[in-house]
């Protein structure tokens, strides 16, 4: 879709009468074939792409929801393309991804689905929360993890050192040439999103009416006040500070993160979410909420 890399995952309960649970026992699943099965987009963060959510998506599907993954422009398989790398491009990139997925399914006889749960980590949380500003009527729910409306939200040490690799990475780029020259000044255009973007309003937030949980880790990156103003700027926010955990909650533990996500799904959408079975009590966060 326009350059971009985009997997769609179709989830396991539409087509099979069972579906494995996280504990690795088999649940019977509801008949959804003749209606849509809930879609959550999941977004990733700077210089990552699309496989960092490959051990969650497995778990998600069974759980009766279709995953939509995408490698945000210039990242992983998708194009750079022309023009400005922002967080808002990126944003309108996911709007009209879901326009394509939505001509897709209308097209082939299946009733098309008007709203996605939206799930972004670090720079694709912002994302999330600038798509949600833009199409806060496309948006059933919506789930960030480290995320931040404006450079000053991360803690005043890691931003220095954002700004010193991104100064690094441009000096190499300027006394180089070629490819070399060329992949340096990719990696620090990327880098710069952190340094510039996102630049959203608190109180354009005020827009954004589906349900929200803004959560961080304990030990994140993000200043914990920061994730707390995010959730009090939107109408239906919720934060979750989520204890002992960093910011690569998902990397370091797919699994506990993916029971932050669907725990707050399941508990705002209960009639279409499904829920898989619990793991262990000690893979589950005790969340500190306000």
């Amino acid at each position: 879709i326009d350059g971009l890399r985009v997997d769609v995952t179709r989830a396991e309960a539409a087509t099979a009468g069972e579906a494995p649970t996280t504990t690795g026992k088999r649940r019977t699943a509801p008949d959804t074939s003749s209606t849509p099965t809930p879609v959550i987009v999941l977004l990733h963060g700077n210089g990552e792409d699309h496989h960092i959510f490959d051990p969650i998506v497995p778990v998600l599907t069974a759980a009766g929801r279709t995953v939509v993954t995408v490698d945000t422009r210039g990242h992983g398989q998708s194009a750079r393309g022309d023009g400005p790398l922002t967080i808002d491009r990126c944003a309108d990139d996911l709007a009209a991804v879901l326009d394509a997925l939505y001509a897709a399914v209308r097209n082939g006889g299946n009733k098309p689905i008007d709203q996605v749960d939206v799930v972004g980590f670090s720079d694709g949380g912002n994302i999330a929360l600038a798509f949600a500003v833009a199409h806060p009527g496309r948006v059933r729910s919506l789930v960030t993890y480290g995320a931040n409306i404006v450079p000053t939200g991360v803690k005043p040490v890691l931003l220095v050192k954002t700004w010193l690799r991104w100064f690094r990475l441009r000096a190499a780029s300027l006394l180089t040439c070629g490819q070399t020259r060329r992949r340096l000044h990719a990696t620090a255009e990327i880098v710069g999103l952190m340094t510039s973007q996102p630049r959203i309003a608190p109180a354009s937030l005020a827009a954004v009416t589906a349900p929200a949980l803004i959560a961080a880790g304990q030990n994140d990156v993000i200043r914990e006040s920061h994730t707390r103003l995010i959730a009090d700027a939107l109408p239906a926010g919720r934060c979750l500070i989520v204890p002992d955990a960093t910011h690569g909650l998902p990397l370091d533990d797919p699994l506990r993160f993916t029971h932050v996500v669907t725990d707050f799904l399941d508990e705002v959408s209960p009639e279409t979410a499904p829920n898989p079975s619990s793991p262990p009590a000690k893979s589950r966060p005790q969340p500190r909420r306000t």
